[in-house]
Formats: structure tokens, sequence, C-alpha cells
């Protein structure tokens, strides 16, 4: 057995908001909550401590006895971690998040969302990556569920990757917020900004942290599976949320490159309508979709589109109306 596999992993905690449940099946919840037990048994006996793993939920909007119920289905052994639950009342998806690192004094800080399944082997290539004292931050790949025809479509044009069943570690600019860890210090330091969108964040933070001489890391070994959006009115709020954070986030990362607006918008369409095109056209065997399967996604990604463009024009005019009237 060689030195790294007899090291105990560094003590860690898993932080899970309960937002993202509120659009989401809560079928998928228990899911990802059996998927976390059956891991963290599977590898208790190289845990340096007992981990902990806190549900951040507002009791505004979800019900903490259904929580605590799915909790204690798939958590059946109490001695596998311990189980903290909080309620961050008012707090937005990447507020609760922050709220979860201030809670923790573990030298690692996990971060998976409600709505996420965890593949065999998530958790273990996560943590066995921070055995190296000189990684500071790891994230795993996100992929759409190709399980129906909704999920095969967005797979080609919404803004997760396909999943290509890679192994190993590789340099990245950005992480997903729904599957990453964290040294504790290094998020503590840098907690994820407060912004005019709705998502993105994540990849200000990552802009940040580069900025300041850390490295992203991607393991292709940590792989969860994330719902498409659940119904026509989620697919045209999360379209017009996308456009509307699209533009000031682009803004944000980018504020040297001068546009006006409304070319700005228009710029932003176009490029997002080339990607869905060249992707709908590469990968669609990828997926599983034949001629008539390819001709239905891209009848969807025009219509997303749209109501992207929708969301970026109204954004041009007004910051505030899209995130306000539109929320996801």
């Amino acid at each position: 057995m060689t030195k790294a596999l007899e090291t105990p992993f560094p003590t860690f905690s898993v932080v899970t908001e309960w937002e993202n449940v509120k659009l989401s099946d809560f079928d998928r919840a228990r899911r990802m909550l059996k998927a976390l037990a059956t891991q963290l048994a599977e590898l208790r006996p190289q845990f340096a401590a007992r981990p902990e793993v806190i549900f951040l939920h507002d009791r505004e909007a979800i019900d903490l006895e259904a929580v605590k119920a799915a909790v204690a289905e798939a958590f059946t052994d109490p001695d596998v971690a311990k189980l903290t639950f909080v309620a961050t009342d008012g707090a937005d998806y990447y507020q609760q998040k922050n709220i979860g690192v201030s809670l923790v004094d573990t030298e690692l800080v996990v971060f998976l969302d409600s709505d996420v399944i965890p593949e065999p082997g998530w958790l273990a290539g996560l943590l066995t990556t921070f055995r190296d004292p000189s990684y500071d931050v790891v994230g795993g790949t996100t992929f759409l569920d190709l399980n129906r025809f909704s999920s095969r479509a967005f797979a080609l044009f919404w803004f997760f990757p396909l999943e290509q069943g890679r192994e190993g570690l590789r340099e990245s600019r950005h992480f997903f917020a729904n599957n990453v860890a964290f040294r504790r210090e290094v998020i503590a330091q840098n907690p994820f900004p407060k912004l005019p969108s709705l998502r993105g964040a994540c990849s200000i933070l990552a802009q940040e942290l580069m900025a300041k001489g850390h490295k992203i890391f991607i393991n292709e070994s940590s792989r969860v599976c994330h719902p498409p959006p659940n119904g026509v009115r989620h697919v045209l709020y999360r379209a017009m949320c996308q456009g509307h954070d699209d533009l000031v986030l682009g803004n944000l990362r980018e504020p040297h490159k001068f546009r006006s607006a409304f070319s700005n918008a228009l710029w932003r369409f176009q490029k997002r309508v080339r990607r869905a095109a060249k992707r709908i056209v590469l990968h669609r065997k990828e997926v599983g979709l034949g001629l008539v399967g390819t001709a239905g996604a891209a009848v969807l990604a025009v219509n997303y589109f749209l109501f992207y463009l929708v969301g970026l024009a109204i954004s041009v005019v007004d910051r505030d109306y899209v995130p306000r009237r539109f929320p996801v």
C-alpha cells in the first residue's frame, strides 16, 4: 500500500444548500442524500475525524421536517457524520454557502448542491486530491442527466459540459459552485461575492482567486449529474435570467471592452446561438439523438435563446427588472 493511501484525508465538512430544491424534484434531493451517505460510509476508515454535513435552509420556503425525514432515511448510521440543520432565512444561493463556511472549522469545505446526484467515486476524488497540500481549489465535473429528451437537448446547448467519461486532474479557469471543494482558509478569505446577478458568482470568484495566485483544478473523477430546467416556466425564467446575468457579468469580467448596451446584447446573443448550433451538429449522437430528436433540440434551443435575448434586452434598459420579476 502506498504512503498516499495510508494517509488519512484532511478533515472536512460538506455544505449543502436547500435553495435549489425549490426548482427541482424533491426525489433528486433524496437520491443525493443516499449517494452522499453511501460514499461517506465507504470512506469512513480513511477519515482523520468525523465529518460534518450542514444543511442550510430558508424556513419560509423549505419544509424542514421533510428535509429531516429525507436525511434520516439516507443516513441510517448516525456515526458516519455529524448532521447539522441551520436556518438561513432570507439568504440567497451564494449567501447560504458563505454562511456554511463561517460555521465550520475543518481543513476542507466541500460544496454539494441539493439538486445534483454524485456518481460513485465523487467524494473520494475530491478528498484524495487534497492529500497534496499544494491544491487549494478542486472542482468536479457537472453534467446533465440524459434520461429523457429535454435532458439530452439541454445537454447540447446549455452551459454544462457534455459528459466525456474522463479521469484525472486538469487545470481550469472556472468551477461550478454545485460541486467544488476548498481549503477552508481560502474560501473563508475569499467568499462568494455579492453581485447584481442571480448566478455566476462562482465565475467571478474564480477570476479573483486566480488573480491572487490560486490555481483551480478539476478532478474529472468527481462527477455529479444535474437536472435540466423543470417545466416550461422554469425554462423561460432561466433563459431570461441567463440573458440578464450574461450582460451583467460580462461587463464585470471585461470592463475594458467597450460596446454600446444594445450591441453588447446582440453580440452575446449571437455568441450563444453559434455555440449552441455547433454543439447540436457535432455532438447530437453522443447524447443519443436521431434526426427528429436533433430537430426538436434545435427548436428548443431557438426558443430558449429568444427568451435569453428578451432577458438581455430588458436588462439593457433596467438591470433590476428580470431578477425581481423572474427569479430562479
